[in-house]
């Protein structure tokens, strides 16, 4: 009977399995820890769930888009924005600041009506007092 082999116990398979699946001792406690066991395989019998998300949309108004869109000032003459500009503190630093909003409000901000008041206050009413 040379040549033949001998069949293995079921024992020596399951403590074949489990030599693998035990892990040895860590000597050192300052050295890196074991590695995680295996994974264990899914079943096919295990349902597996799957979740799917959508994107948040908010719910959109149309007339708010519409109305976020639209150009207010453009309706506004030229005189109302003046008038509005003119609440602006006298400094030359916020009429230059809203010269390059637009065209527009460039020609606004260089209006001599903007700029009588800052002139006044340097330079004529210095010399009055």
């Amino acid at each position: 009977m040379t040549g033949a082999k001998r069949p293995r116990p079921p024992e020596a398979e399951n403590r074949r399995d489990n030599y693998h699946q035990q892990q040895p001792p860590n000597p050192n406690p300052n050295s890196m820890p074991p590695p995680p066991p295996k994974r264990r395989r899914i079943n096919d019998s295990t349902t597996i769930t799957t979740i799917t998300t959508t994107p948040f949309k908010p719910n959109r108004d149309p007339n708010r888009d519409r109305d976020r869109d639209r150009d207010r000032l453009t309706p506004l003459s030229d005189e109302l924005l003046l008038r509005i500009l003119s609440f602006l503190p006298p400094t030359p630093q916020h009429l230059l600041a809203v010269a390059p909003v637009s065209r527009r409000f460039y020609h606004l901000a260089a209006d001599s009506q903007l700029w009588k008041a800052l002139y006044y206050a340097r330079f004529v009413l210095p010399r009055a007092l």
